[in-house]
């Protein structure tokens, strides 16, 4: 059986240019560290370098190099929030967004990405048979990536976010609530293992 690659993108955001500073870097080298001792191939972005046209860049770079047997993780740590929807496919009328920054690192609803749009960019550049894996550390983010819609038909997609959509994650002050738990639960996973 042939074994795929991990391509992984991890988007971490601390909002230091911002009236509203979080620890998420912290969670993009945790999960940075842990993707590299699982062979993954990883590209990041940070901070100012995390803008919608940036991260549309690497969905669409990083996607294409995906093959059938292969695994596409998004890991996102940082703000989330909700939009009016703009299409009437949400039953409750907002749609989900990703925080992401201009260049000078602020952020507003001009800079983030929008549910329906991040569905339309990672299955335009993703092959329909790479397992696809969506880890959203956020506020907002129950349907951050809108897998239930009929765009995501005959992907193979997970999505695991921090929160509901009408609720809100929690950053520790050494990275997000979310990140930490899972990061746990994978060690502990290895200490049952090495303890078998």
């Amino acid at each position: 059986r042939q074994v795929g690659r991990v391509h992984m993108i991890i988007c971490a955001l601390d909002y230091k240019k911002t009236g509203s500073p979080l620890t998420c870097t912290v969670d993009g080298d945790n999960m940075a560290e842990l993707a590299h001792l699982c062979n993954a191939r990883v590209e990041r972005l940070y901070d100012e370098d995390a803008t919608v046209a940036n991260v549309s860049k690497m969905i669409h770079r990083v996607g294409s190099q995906c093959g059938p047997e292969d695994h596409f993780i998004f890991f996102y740590a940082g703000h989330g929030s909700n939009l009016p929807d703009q299409d009437g496919d949400e039953d409750d009328g907002q749609d989900e967004a990703f925080c992401f920054v201009d260049e000078y690192g602020q952020t507003s609803p001009d800079c983030w990405l929008r549910d329906d749009d991040f569905a339309k960019l990672v299955t335009s550049s993703v092959h329909r048979n790479t397992k696809i894996l969506i880890l959203a550390d956020c506020c907002h983010s129950g349907t951050v990536a809108d897998i239930n819609k009929t765009i995501w038909d005959g992907y193979r997609v997970i999505s695991i976010s921090g929160c509901k959509d009408k609720q809100t994650s929690g950053d520790t002050g050494k990275g997000g609530i979310f990140t930490h738990a899972m990061l746990l639960a994978v060690d502990g996973l290895k200490t049952r293992e090495v303890n078998s």
